[in-house]
């Protein structure tokens, strides 16, 4: 028996690596991987500077700091390799993998420690994460050693020294019921109230996965024995509740986002140049969601960018049916009236974006531009000052004085001289 819990261990593992290597050579070369976006590239790029030598930087970390050390260590050593750094984390989940087994082990048994870690190697989630460049797989290892560390402690008598005192500890350690897994328990409820109060973005509640994963080893161990000594209506019960809880999100109904996940695609070939491509993932995100607001704006940017003004402009007109709130797509629409030589929509547009915000710089320097080509060179001149109160140092508006100035120079008559 004791030689035969080590192999089920190993086989776990073994299973863990495998999927978490082939879904890494599944994925590497599809964008989301190959082209780090958001999160993952701001790590990628304070990495980059900690290798350059600027360690400590200049502002307040904005994210825990220990996982972008820990990429430049990776990067110091074997060159900029993301291959590299997703080999580590997945040797990084493996080990996590076996310190959830040692917790469960001490918590409850050695059934419970394999169920939990045999929870983990399967978990989508755990294997996502280990193959992409954000904290979270780091984390979930450093959770389920600590969950490890955390249950040896209880065992050696010493739960003032891991926890410190407190009236909640105390209340959870009095009744013997809980006592066997207070460790669980208490960083469950800790960790999700941080969470909840702070941020709800789902990959920041992963982390208290681990914790979870040891109790619902629970059910499945218990099935299982209840199996051993005979089946009964309650056990078919029982195992028809497992399946329910196992099955539940796939019957809530949810649906993906694939507006979001052809907007992002969208994002990563336009940052890539890929224009064309681009506009094929913006489309199939409006397709998706007809009020995804940004699919509209972003074709309007790329019909723009090549110098198709019309398509740009029918792109900002649904954009603003979706939105007709933002000032943002009503200056891109005087913008474009303007280039079009539509000057008195041009100045509807902006008229419109500064109702909406008497404080977008934008709006009222091209505003100014309409007024000049106009002849309105004082309302030019006062708008200009404006826009520069707001943004004094702000090149465009800075041009466009010079150029109202001498217009207006040019414009006032000078003083004859009598003979």
């Amino acid at each position: 028996m004791t030689k035969r819990v080590p192999a089920v261990l190993l086989v776990i593992l073994a299973v863990a690596g495998l999927l978490r290597v082939g879904h890494w050579l599944q994925v590497r070369h599809q964008p989301f991987f190959a082209q780090l976006v958001m999160d993952s590239w701001e790590f990628d790029r304070w990495a980059g500077r900690i290798v350059q030598g600027d360690w400590l930087g200049h502002e307040l970390f904005f994210q825990p700091p220990l996982y972008p050390y820990l990429l430049a260590l990776v990067y110091l050593i074997a060159g900029h390799s993301y291959s590299a750094v997703y080999l580590l984390q997945i040797l990084f989940g493996l080990a996590g993998i076996y310190a959830l087994d040692r917790a469960g082990r001490l918590l409850f048994d050695e059934s419970f420690g394999l169920a939990a870690a045999g929870l983990a190697a399967l978990y989508g989630v755990f294997i996502f994460y280990d193959v992409q460049i954000l904290k979270e797989s780091l984390s979930v290892g450093f959770v389920s050693f600590l969950l490890w560390a955390l249950a040896a402690a209880r065992d050696k008598g010493r739960a003032a020294a891991w926890l410190g005192a407190g009236l909640l500890a105390g209340l959870w350690l009095r009744r013997r019921a809980w006592r066997t897994t207070a460790p669980a328990w208490i960083f469950i409820l800790a960790w999700m109230g941080s969470t909840v109060v702070f941020f709800l973005f789902s990959r920041y509640r992963v982390p208290v996965v681990p914790a979870l994963l040891l109790f619902a080893a629970v059910p499945l161990v218990e099935f299982g024995r209840s199996l051993k000594a005979g089946f009964t209506s309650k056990r078919a019960l029982a195992g028809a509740a497992i399946l329910l809880v196992l099955a539940a999100p796939h019957l809530a109904g949810f649906q993906y986002r694939k507006d979001l996940t052809h907007y992002n695609l969208g994002v990563i070939y336009q940052t890539l140049g890929r224009l064309d491509e681009a506009e094929r993932n913006y489309r199939m995100a409006l397709a998706a969601d007809p009020k995804n607001f940004l699919s509209c704006v972003n074709p309007g940017i790329l019909a723009s960018g090549r110098k198709d003004y019309r398509a740009a402009l029918d792109w900002y007109l649904k954009a603003a049916e979706i939105q007709p709130d933002s000032d943002g797509v009503q200056v891109d629409l005087g913008s474009i009236c303007g280039i079009l030589g539509d000057l008195v929509k041009a100045r509807e547009h902006l008229d419109r974006a500064l109702a909406l915000n008497p404080e977008n710089v934008e709006a009222l320097h091209n505003k100014a531009v309409v007024a000049a080509r106009q002849g309105a060179i004082d309302e030019a001149l006062s708008l200009n000052r404006r826009s520069l109160e707001l943004a004094p140092d702000w090149k465009p508006a800075l041009v466009l004085k010079d150029k109202l100035e001498k217009r207006a120079a040019v414009k006032t008559p000078q003083p004859g001289r009598q003979s």
